[in-house]
């Protein structure tokens, strides 16, 4: 034996087994095992084998470390798939109101469009007309009848009859709404 007797050895095994049953931690070098004792002295067996169930009990516990921390990365690339999901159908969203804004965009581009070209066929029209038919064009407007038109310009009822005729066929207005709308688009 290189340095231990046989007694040394079994006193150092129970050293550790009494360390180990209370458990605590026994730190073993592997390599110093055979300086110990011969390898096929009991004594260096069993120390062997204290020291091969604490690295067993080691590698346990470094395993349960490693299952926990990848739960916790399967469950944090969980929340990011999540979140990158939100995400996507946030974006998915956003462009969908994008090209709805767009298209409304156009169409009230179209409308204005429409809207001026409106305004110059109806600012054409009234500027057709004769003083006298835009007088009458402006009192039927602001609601006065016939009669009263004919008695403030000093002419026959008649002729504002004729005259109310000729706006509305020289403006295509078809009501007197529409002759409204004309006016007002025109002005």
């Amino acid at each position: 034996m290189a340095g231990y007797s046989l007694r040394q050895a079994g006193t150092r095994l129970q050293q550790y087994a009494q360390a180990l049953l209370k458990g605590g931690r026994i730190d073993l070098p592997f390599d110093n095992l055979d300086s110990i004792a011969d390898r096929s002295d009991p004594a260096a067996g069993g120390l062997r084998i204290a020291h091969l169930e604490q690295e067993l009990e080691l590698t346990r516990r470094n395993l349960r470390s490693a299952i926990r921390e990848l739960a916790f990365a399967k469950a944090g690339r969980k929340t990011i798939e999540k979140e990158a999901n939100a995400a996507n159908e946030q974006s998915q969203s956003l462009s969908c109101e994008l090209r709805r804004l767009r298209a409304e965009l156009q169409s009230l581009q179209l409308r204005s469009a429409d809207a001026s070209m409106c305004r110059q066929t109806a600012a054409r029209q009234v500027s057709g007309l004769t003083l006298r038919q835009r007088q009458v064009m402006d009192l039927v407007i602001a609601g006065h009848p016939s009669k009263n038109i004919a008695v403030d310009l000093g002419i026959s009822q008649r002729t504002v009859d004729n005259h109310r005729a000729a706006v509305m066929k020289k403006t295509g207005s078809k009501s007197l709404p529409a002759l409204v709308r004309t006016a007002l688009a025109a002005s």
